[in-house]
């Protein structure tokens, strides 16, 4: 395997562990009483709010799913309808998920 394999290899793997813990901050700030804003919820993964809200030059957010679910969540704290939004929540949680596993299994496959 070559240095640039290994780097590409870093890479990727540092991309997706930061969407876990995105994902994770979420959980943790549901059964928290705080205040939905980007700010705390970079603080509360351990990230930089530059990382929350990078975006890819088309214009779309680097961490798409962690971003739709956080947006989510925040409105439906504000508008009360909690119960869609949860469901709409597990859902993105469930394509973390699947997405873990196939990494995991390329992962290796690999070695």
């Amino acid at each position: 395997m070559s240095r640039l394999d290994s780097i590409r290899r870093y890479h990727q793997k540092r991309q997706q562990d930061t969407a876990i813990r995105l994902m994770d901050a979420i959980a943790r700030m549901r059964a928290k009483n705080v205040r939905w804003t980007k700010k705390n919820w970079a603080a509360e993964a351990g990230v930089n709010v530059n990382t929350v809200v990078a975006k890819n030059p088309d214009g779309s957010f680097v961490f798409r799913d962690a971003n739709e679910a956080f947006d989510i969540f925040s409105r439906s704290v504000r508008s009360g309808s909690v119960r869609y939004y949860r469901q709409r929540i597990a859902e993105l949680e469930q394509q973390v998920l699947s997405q873990q596993r196939v990494i995991a299994d390329l992962n290796r496959r690999l070695k």
